[in-house]
């Protein structure tokens, strides 16, 4: 009866309204100064860990496997960490007029490759910072339809592995779904991801 009750709300998240709410909340927490995966991964972890065991347990039947809404939560950090930080950072490498920017953009680059994001978040910052907090939840939103979109009219397989968490673009977005079409869709979101932060 305690697990029945306590899974209602639980279970919301595995919804789109759901899974875009919380993913949006982590990142406005991150421009807060709170961390916002570790406020909001005990809620999401468990429900995402079994997708994925529902999914592989299809796919190794040689069944297709199902779209679970909460996998769209993985699109916050598809793409360089928490906020889908590479391109930023490559944009203040490159084009940076700031030299604080662009010994930043150097000292980043490896970190966001692997998908480790702390170093932009503190160091750009984007904490505190409404200019860069912009563009840093508004791809996320563009990134997650795109992952939607993809997933849910069959552009790409769903997710069906819970890769190594630090395995970088597009290797992650390939093994997550075992399908091919992923690597070139998540260069697609990396540029838009740099097309959208130039700007700012």
């Amino acid at each position: 009866l305690i697990e029945t009750i306590l899974a209602k709300p639980v279970s919301a998240v595995n919804s789109i309204p759901g899974a875009i709410l919380v993913s949006v909340l982590i990142l406005v927490m991150w421009c807060c100064g709170v961390h916002g995966m570790m406020v909001f991964m005990p809620l999401t972890t468990p429900i995402t860990m079994a997708a994925f065991a529902a999914n592989a347990e299809l796919f190794a039947a040689g069944q297709a496997p199902i779209f679970h809404p909460i996998f769209m939560t993985q699109a916050i950090a598809l793409l360089g960490g928490t906020g889908n930080t590479l391109a930023l950072v490559i944009l203040c490498l490159k084009k940076a007029k700031s030299k604080q920017l662009s010994v930043f953009g150097k000292a980043s680059i490896v970190p966001a490759i692997f998908r480790i994001s702390e170093p932009v978040i503190f160091g750009a910052p984007i904490m505190f910072n409404p200019i860069l907090g912009i563009p840093w939840i508004a791809f996320y939103t563009i990134n997650m339809g795109i992952i939607w979109c993809c997933m849910n009219f069959g552009i790409m397989g769903k997710a069906v592995i819970a890769a190594s968490y630090n395995m970088p673009m597009p290797f992650f977005q390939y093994w997550c779904t075992l399908d091919w079409r992923a690597a070139p869709i998540s260069v697609v979101m990396f540029i838009v991801s740099g097309v959208i932060r130039d700007p700012f």
